[in-house]
């Protein structure tokens, strides 16, 4: 037998001499037993470990109870979401930084375990948000910030018609598009929103012709695209507004690239029939192209020209005053104004899947689940954790002094400072 095991068999006897009873006694129900006592006297050496949590809101506590001299007990502090452990305390005087408090036993103890609130950073602390899919295949997809609103769009293979708002990137509520289709590109500006079709399906009432536009988020007009019946057959790649337009860009062979200055009425804008992700600062849009070694340049989004790179980038972000532009595992490039480049000798630790700029940092969602990509100078990059709820984040925005991901499976995290 242990000398636990011993202690606390002496302490079973105990209680029993007091009762005058005979039966086994439960370790778990020692203290009520020895309240149960006539005057509630305790056994000789016996003693009574009390804990308390500063705020049962912040944080719950473990491990109290009753205990002979010389025993080891361990007490256990768990902070709940958006609050950390900070010390236990015992006579209003710190004995204990660790959530975890094991000591021997030598007298009683009323121990408390003090909770504090999180000084959280936005982009490096993060939480799940989870907007109600119409059906469990169902995720999200494009994502946008204007008029103080969250724009999320449902995408489906079967098609899907539903548009999620909301005012804090928390609680999301619904909203109805025009048609049935494949919803995934979603962006602000112009005082509106503006949502696309990607792709065509024999399966969906939309094709990539249809767009809807809302000022609110809730309210959604249907325009068209001017395709012909002969290019229904595209799948776009990205929506992007800068400057005084929206740009709307392909990965299908041939398709036009298009361009509008209120996101209803659209126009063919180049004989690049094909682009990437967009950026725009300095009065320059810049655009990368899928495994081509060269990022283009427009003042107009009409007329475009092209700088060499040392290789093909995924994703481009604009913020605190230069471009970067980002490839897995490869250096980082920079520029000043969009035709420069140089290499700033530091590698992007994962693959980028959408990259912005908002308050004082750069953030990246990443192909890994669980992980969130943040720099403060474009150059260097940090990990943070996020939650992983099982599937691949999608796009990120930032508004409202926050950081807003959606994702597969109807996924959302929000960040924020407090």
């Amino acid at each position: 037998m242990s000398v636990q095991e011993t202690k606390l068999a002496a302490i079973a006897d105990a209680i029993r001499e007091k009762e005058g009873s005979t039966g086994p006694i439960p370790a778990g129900d020692f203290a009520a037993r020895i309240l149960a006592l006539p005057g509630g006297s305790l056994p000789d050496n016996v003693r009574t470990i009390t804990v308390t949590s500063s705020d049962p809101e912040m944080g719950t506590v473990s491990g109290g109870g009753v205990a002979s001299d010389g025993m080891t007990v361990t007490v256990k502090a768990k902070p709940l979401e958006k609050y950390y452990f900070k010390e236990w305390k015992e006579n209003n005087q710190v004995v204990n930084i660790d959530k975890d408090y094991t000591f021997e036993v030598q007298k009683d103890k009323e121990l408390q375990a003090t909770f504090m609130e999180r000084q959280l950073v936005a982009g490096i602390d993060w939480f799940e948000s989870s907007p109600q899919m119409t059906n469990e295949y169902s995720y999200l997809n494009g994502i946008a910030y204007g008029n103080g609103v969250f724009v999320a769009l449902e995408d489906y293979f079967l098609g899907s018609n539903v548009a999620f708002y909301s005012e804090d990137g928390i609680i999301w509520k619904t909203a109805t598009l025009p048609k049935r289709g494949s919803w995934s590109l979603c962006a602000y500006g112009a005082g509106k929103f503006i949502a696309l079709c990607s792709s065509s399906s024999d399966e969906h009432e939309a094709t990539c012709r249809d767009g809807a536009y809302s000022k609110d988020g809730v309210n959604w007009t249907a325009f068209t695209l001017p395709l012909t019946s002969n290019e229904l057959n595209i799948s776009w790649y990205s929506l992007f507004y800068g400057g005084e337009y929206f740009i709307l860009t392909s990965n299908t062979t041939g398709a036009p690239m298009l361009r509008s200055k209120d996101g209803i009425k659209w126009s063919r804008a180049s004989s690049i029939n094909t682009g990437g992700s967009l950026a725009y600062g300095n009065g320059k849009y810049v655009m990368t192209f899928s495994y081509d070694r060269n990022l283009y340049y427009s003042d107009d989004a009409v007329t475009w020209d092209s700088s060499a790179i040392p290789y093909a980038v995924d994703e481009i972000v604009y913020g605190n005053g230069k471009f970067f532009a980002f490839r897995q595992n490869e250096e980082t490039l920079s520029s000043d104004d969009g035709i420069v480049w140089e290499s700033l000798q530091e590698s992007v630790p994962e693959h980028i899947l959408s990259v912005v700029y908002g308050g004082d940092k750069f953030v990246a969602i990443t192909l890994q689940k669980d992980k969130v990509l943040y720099s403060f100078d474009g150059a260097i990059w940090y990990e943070t954790d996020c939650p992983d709820l099982g599937s691949i984040w999608q796009k990120i925005c930032y508004g409202k002094d926050r950081f807003v991901a959606v994702g597969g499976k109807g996924n959302a995290m929000y960040s924020y400072s407090n």
